[in-house]
């Protein structure tokens, strides 16, 4: 997980820019699914494939005033998939949206409505209540992930989030990261997956290589500024005091956010202290 203080700063620059689902969902709890799952308390098992979201949707259900369970049962007689993804985002359910966001991919039978599918119940762990669902929305999120490789084997980005799933869902860690090598045989340049290793390398403690990582991004694209700010974090990790500094001055330096700008160089400050 990356630090506090990383956080702050992404939060300021506005860098974590998943999903605008992300934005208006509850912060969960998981950290502690997290580091239950890290202390071997969790035993890793095969993703199932008939994972669904269908005991969570009737008691999320339950749980409606009378207005809003009537306009949910009007949306799901008229299969309106899209209004229906936006009453669960505006429920706070991002999870919920992401189990219509499904029913809208089976229709389309796209891997890019596959993919989005996925993305949606991948980045939904982050924001659930209820630990125990973590596990069922991994196994979601890689059920549509293999759907989009089915209609086309080439997707780069499924495969990434596919391999990200095994990794962060410890079922099979190893054969996440063999996924992740093999795409880097296909594409060694590929921002997505240096990122993805990046990110990978900080968890499992291995900060030089995520220096290494994030090095190699910036030299990639110049205009993915926030990597500037991961970048600064792992050197913070590392005691490296003017390598964050400096890494947090090219930020500053490329941003125009002004308040971002402002609050960057005040940390700056505190840290020369």
């Amino acid at each position: 997980m990356i630090s506090a203080k990383a956080t702050k700063f992404y939060l300021i620059a506005g860098a974590i820019l998943l999903f605008v689902l992300l934005f208006i969902a509850p912060k969960t709890n998981f950290t502690a699914y997290k580091s239950k799952q890290d202390a071997g308390q969790k035993k890793a098992v095969a993703f199932n494939e008939n994972a669904n979201l269908n005991l969570y949707l009737n008691n999320a259900t339950k749980s409606l005033n009378t207005e809003s369970k009537s306009r949910f049962d009007k949306l799901v007689k008229q299969n309106s998939f899209d209004e229906l993804i936006t009453f669960w985002l505006e429920q706070k359910r991002p999870d919920l949206a992401a189990h219509f966001e499904e029913k809208k991919a089976l229709n389309l039978n796209t891997d890019s409505a596959a993919l989005k599918c996925g993305n949606r119940y991948y980045y939904s762990v982050q924001f659930i209540n209820d630990e125990t669902e973590a596990p069922i929305l991994f196994a979601c999120a890689a059920k549509m992930f293999k759907k989009a490789l089915a209609i086309n084997p080439t997707n780069f980005d499924a495969k990434l989030m596919l391999a990200s799933c095994y990794v962060e869902a410890g079922n099979n860690p190893m054969e996440g990261i063999a996924l992740l090598k093999e795409l880097e045989k296909t594409d060694s340049t590929n921002v997505k997956l240096n990122l993805t290793f990046a990110f990978f390398s900080l968890k499992s403690g291995q900060t030089d290589k995520a220096l290494q990582r994030f090095n190699k991004v910036i030299q990639l694209d110049s205009n993915n500024i926030e990597v500037y700010l991961h970048l600064a974090d792992a050197h913070e990790k590392l005691g490296n005091t003017e390598q964050t500094i400096l890494a947090l001055k090219q930020y500053a330096k490329r941003t125009k956010d002004e308040t971002a700008k402002q609050e960057i160089e005040k940390y700056i400050e505190q840290l020369k202290k």
